[in-house]
């Protein structure tokens, strides 16, 4: 069954894809490539069936599918593997693009992984066990339970994303030698949504809420708050509990309405551009 997915503006200005477009006339390898985001589940993966595709993508114009996906292929937009017979399909970029939300989030998987990733998918059916996994790293002393058991822990590591993760210890006040403990949360954190695919669209929310902030009155989230809890897997941290970016672009044009609105608009300018440059010195 397809489902409703987000197209960006990016997309119509890959470069990739449209000299694709161009070198395979009548093979709509853009339309075929965006249909497969509806056909995917929450991993990007499809059954690799390109008579049934072809019925779900463009079904009353005269082309090859599975010429179309070859041509995909062949440029690493999709891959194709075989699992106890039968063969699927991924995007190996879908979750960077996509946002899963709700049941499809926490359903787990519809199609297997392919043969050489199995095992490095911590969310896939086994949400319990990435939490147990999580508080061992956040060190809340179920190592030794843990060791009890005969199950391995996890020791800490630095997070994927040093720049993100500086930037996080920035904006909350809080230094490496000072604060390890929440640089120890910041990793946790990261690593937790690296492992659901949600580090892209945390980037963009956390750039957003910045800004956000930087214009409105509203009260700045505690660490603790903003970051979430590792029983949730961060899903209920500030940062997730509101489209930031929408609400940056809604309270944009607000600013510029009430601009307009105003008699004195330079005026009005100018005094909210010192109230930002005056809150990130502080924050600075």
């Amino acid at each position: 069954m397809a489902r409703i997915r987000t197209v960006k503006p990016a997309f119509l200005r890959h470069e990739k894809l449209q000299d694709l477009e161009h070198e395979n006339p009548g093979q709509y390898i853009m339309i075929v490539f965006m249909g497969l985001w509806m056909l995917a589940d929450s991993k990007g993966r499809f059954e690799y069936k390109p008579r049934s595709m072809k019925l779900d993508i463009l079904p009353f114009l005269d082309y090859n599918m599975q010429q179309s996906l070859d041509v995909l292929e062949k440029n690493g937009f999709i891959r194709s593997y075989e699992v106890n017979g039968c063969r699927y399909g991924v995007v190996p970029t879908f979750r960077d693009h996509q946002r899963i939300t709700g049941k499809e989030l926490t359903e787990g998987e519809k199609f297997p992984p392919e043969p050489e990733h199995i095992g490095i998918e911590p969310m896939n059916n086994n949400r319990e066990a990435l939490v147990k996994q999580l508080d061992v790293q956040e060190g809340n002393g179920k190592e030794e339970e843990l060791k009890e058991e005969g199950e391995s822990t996890l020791e800490y590591t630095p997070p994927i994303d040093l720049n993100l993760s500086a930037k996080l210890m920035k904006y909350f006040g809080f230094n490496e030698v000072a604060n390890f403990d929440k640089l120890r949360q910041i990793a946790v954190f990261l690593r937790c949504l690296q492992a659901s695919d949600r580090l892209v669209y945390f980037e963009e929310q956390f750039a957003a809420y910045i800004e956000f902030k930087g214009i409105n009155d509203s009260f700045r989230h505690s660490f603790k708050n903003f970051l979430g809890t590792t029983d949730q897997l961060f899903e209920n941290g500030a940062w997730n509990a509101e489209n930031w970016m929408e609400k940056l672009v809604k309270e944009q044009q607000q600013m510029i309405k009430t601009r307009e609105q105003s008699g004195t608009g330079k005026g009005v300018e100018a005094a909210m551009e010192w109230r930002h440059v005056e809150r990130r010195t502080k924050q600075l």
